[in-house]
């Protein structure tokens, strides 16, 4: 019986411990953080589907590796998330746009605007996608070289 209560006294003391230790531990880098702590997670995607309904084709996105970033403000009594955000390679939004870009152009179009229901094959439209960064917050996509095939019926 003592040996019981020998270990469930010392298990106390070590949750105890640990309480108060952590809580120690957090009072301490809360005085010395004035910003909040980031805390990066980086993430691996396979290549995915986005099944898009209405339509007879889906998106397919490539495999991904970004970071996402949650910021922990710490006090001295807990921890609290403040801000979360994704953190994109260039690489990555330049892989994104390339692959949208080969899958847009075998869209046809007739399927997304009722305007191009006349048409009586694919209306299909080819570009080149190009993406640049201007400024640290700014993006931009341009579409170049435009080309498209309409077909009408002979009446």
């Amino acid at each position: 019986l003592r040996a019981v209560m020998s270990n469930q006294r010392s298990s106390w003391r070590r949750a105890l411990w640990r309480l108060l230790g952590r809580r120690w531990l957090l009072s301490a880098v809360h005085s010395a953080m004035k910003d909040p702590l980031p805390l990066v997670l980086a993430l691996d995607l396979d290549p995915w589907e986005v099944e898009l309904d209405g339509y007879s084709f889906n998106l397919q996105m490539p495999s991904m590796r970004f970071a996402v970033v949650l910021q922990v403000e710490v006090t001295s009594i807990g921890c609290s998330f403040v801000r979360a955000f994704a953190a994109f390679p260039d690489e990555l939004v330049v892989n994104l746009v390339r692959c949208l870009q080969e899958q847009m152009q075998g869209w046809d179009l007739r399927e997304m605007d009722p305007r191009f229901a006349g048409f009586t094959q694919p209306a299909r439209v080819g570009f080149d996608l190009e993406v640049d960064w201007p400024s640290s917050s700014e993006i931009r996509f341009r579409a170049k070289k435009l080309n498209s095939r309409l077909d009408l019926s002979a009446s």
